[in-house]
């Protein structure tokens, strides 16, 4: 009879790591699904954008211009958990900064490129590797747009960096006005 009590011992251990890989295999799959659809909800802000610029203001468009198209975003990125949005609207680019927050409290920067075809650019920061990694882009012919993009991304991101050295400033006051 011990034998026996063994064996079921030793199977169920067997079953439930098994449940539990499985388990976890899910949840990976699940959060990189997500991850897929956010990215995918990015890319459809492109042609939304250029369509909204196609359209004339009588059929709500912006008629040669993104001007106006702050309403379609928030409506596409309605569903989503939008900590930080910044939006700079030119007249033949539009310039996106998001921070994303999932349900695991991680959270991704987006930074997405935009011009009157289609996204230009697509960029995400990886938390993990604390890297920014460009997913999408599309080359230009003309290279003053481009170094205009850059110029862009690199205020965008010396912006990024003072707001984080002013919170950590404060942060190191706060701790030593409780001491």
């Amino acid at each position: 009879m011990g034998t026996q009590q063994f064996i079921y011992i030793v199977l169920t251990v067997i079953a439930v790591g098994v449940a539990i890989a499985v388990g976890l295999n899910m949840y990976t799959g699940y959060d990189a699904l997500i991850s897929e659809i956010r990215l995918n909800k990015i890319y459809s802000i492109g042609s939304q954008a250029s369509t909204f610029k196609k359209q004339p203001i009588a059929m709500g468009g912006g008629s040669g211009s993104f001007a106006g198209f702050e309403q379609q975003i928030d409506h596409i990125l309605r569903d989503e958990p939008v900590e930080f949005q910044e939006l700079e609207i030119g007249k033949d680019n539009l310039d996106l900064f998001l921070t994303l927050t999932d349900d695991s409290e991680k959270t991704t920067k987006i930074e997405a490129f935009y011009d009157a075809e289609d996204i230009l650019e697509l960029n995400v920061y990886d938390p993990d590797d604390k890297e920014w990694k460009t997913l999408i882009k599309r080359n230009k012919k003309d290279k003053k747009d481009k170094k205009d993009k850059v110029d862009r991304k690199k205020e965008r991101r010396d912006r990024d960096k003072k707001e984080k050295n002013k919170k950590n400033k404060k942060n190191k006051k706060n701790k030593k006005g409780k001491k």
